[in-house]
């Protein structure tokens, strides 16, 4: 238990089974490095509970951030199954997050991501589920990794980088209503409801695609930039049959950018 400022500050510290670091205090992890295995945990309760050091996380352990500011620097590395739960606005405000393997960021409150940069490989996840939840920092998806935006407002700040065949799948209304949002290679942007993507920048690059997924799954305040500048048509406007309003369709280099019924 660091109930203490720099409680754990230093040295390598191994945590398994159901065991538990529970840091009620400021900067009470600072340094050092902590991994942990099977179902152990981090519990950050307080500001900059976690502000340095390097956390690696097994198995199905997880982080379990429960206060504004609880993870504010350091590196903290999930594989396996394990989770990033940030349940409290602006839990994850700083540091740099890499997600590996099926391991997942849970943002269940409102701006519960506001800051820092995630990093998402292999069949990772960042799922979106409260209003605002992803509203800050910088995240990038690589290999089939994705973002899955289920509530209203999900995503409505930030930068998001999107590689690989990796997604955003926007599956509820203004599900994506902010932030920035680009698509290389061939991911994907799926806006499966009506008003799934109401506002915020899509830029579409190489062979990457916007797939509408439901009537007017776009609203008048989305502008679809494509751009050809790399590679590829520079993305790809998929309307799958529906029908659906647009604010506007930029090209963005000479050329750039197909429509498919």
């Amino acid at each position: 238990n660091a109930s203490a400022a720099n409680a754990v500050s230093g040295g390598t510290q191994y945590f398994s089974d159901f065991s538990t670091l529970n840091a009620s205090a400021a900067n009470a992890v600072s340094g050092g490095t902590q991994n942990f295995y099977g179902a152990s945990a981090l519990n950050t309760s307080a500001a900059n509970a976690v502000s340095g050091g390097t956390q690696n996380f097994y198995g199905a352990s997880a982080l379990n951030a429960s206060a504004a500011n609880a993870v504010s620097g350091g590196t903290q590395n999930f594989g396996d199954t394990s989770a990033l739960n940030p349940s409290a606005a602006n839990a994850v405000s700083g540091g740099t997050q890499i997600f590996s393997d099926t391991s997942t960021l849970n943002a269940s409150a409102t701006n519960a991501v506001s800051g820092g940069e995630q990093y998402f490989w292999g069949a990772s996840a960042l799922n979106a589920s409260a209003a605002n939840a992803v509203s800050g920092g910088m995240q990038d998806f690589n290999n089939t990794s994705s973002l899955n935006a289920s509530a209203a407002n999900a995503v409505n700040g930030g930068t998001q980088y999107f590689w690989g065949t990796s997604a955003l799948n926007a599956s509820a209304a203004n599900a994506v209503s902010g932030g920035t949002q680009y698509f290389s290679e061939t991911s994907a942007l799926n806006a499966s409801a009506a008003n799934a993507v109401s506002g915020g920048q899509q830029y579409f690059y190489d062979a990457s695609t916007l797939s509408v997924l439901a009537g007017n799954a776009l609203t008048k305040d989305v502008t679809v930039n494509f751009d050809n500048r790399y590679s590829g048509p520079g993305g790809t406007l998929r309307l799958n049959g529906y029908s659906t309003v647009v604010g506007a369709v930029r090209s963005l280099s000479a050329g750039s950018g197909v429509i498919e019924n």
